[in-house]
């Protein structure tokens, strides 16, 4: 799970989308890192690129990220944060309009599965795996950590024998959304046939996870 000092860098991550003035050097970082991944991909994923996206000195950056590997799995440790804010944000928001909030969880994953920026950022994950063994686990770790934070977020203990299938009926729909940024992430939101499969996500994946849901947690 994220560590320590990432979850801690986040008290001045509200300023990071309109400012990176008064940013923690780490998070900086960071968030440097995914923006040069994100805009230049992987193969142009270097320290001197992120120093520079970060407006810090070489040497600075490798004091706290002294090699990669380290700094890729600090960017995902911090996405994993992100991600873990938005649903958790999502939630309350929707549990105050109705009973379930799944409907509204997953048109807002399929929808930003199909986001040019959500697109890049992983199939860039998916080829820096396939290239690395040590990124490949801490990519495949970074999807374990999604599930469970989904999981605990709608009340379902991961370690709960009961909450298996629900865990299964996650990957699945994991499968549909990563699917859905391969297909459609780049192409235009208004694409008819993006159009039919946010609306069978809607039609087969909310009462496959709502089944799922109230059996684990019975």
């Amino acid at each position: 799970m994220p560590s320590a000092q990432v979850a801690a860098d986040r008290t001045d991550w509200p300023a990071m989308k309109a400012s990176r003035k008064g940013l923690t050097t780490k998070a900086r970082i960071l968030r440097a890192a995914l923006d040069v991944l994100v805009e230049h991909g992987y193969a142009n994923l270097t320290i001197k690129a992120v120093a520079d996206k970060a407006g810090i000195a070489y040497g600075n950056l490798t004091y706290h990220y002294p090699a990669k590997e380290t700094l890729i799995g600090g960017m995902l440790e911090l996405w994993l944060e992100d991600y873990k804010q938005e649903l958790d944000q999502l939630l309350r928001k929707a549990l105050k309009t109705s009973d379930s909030p799944l409907p509204t969880l997953v048109e807002w994953l399929v929808e930003d599965a199909m986001t040019k920026q959500t697109a890049r950022t992983f199939t860039e994950l998916w080829a820096m795996s396939n290239q690395d063994p040590k990124t490949a686990k801490v990519v495949n770790q970074l999807y374990d950590d999604a599930i469970e934070s989904f999981m605990s977020a709608l009340g379902v203990d991961p370690q709960d024998r009961a909450a298996r299938e629900f865990r299964s009926a996650l990957y699945f729909f994991a499968v549909v959304t990563e699917g859905s940024s391969a297909i459609f992430g780049n192409r235009p939101k208004t694409h008819p046939q993006a159009k039919a499969v946010r609306h069978i996500a809607q039609t087969v994946l909310v009462p496959l996870l709502e089944s799922a849901l109230a059996r684990a947690r019975r």
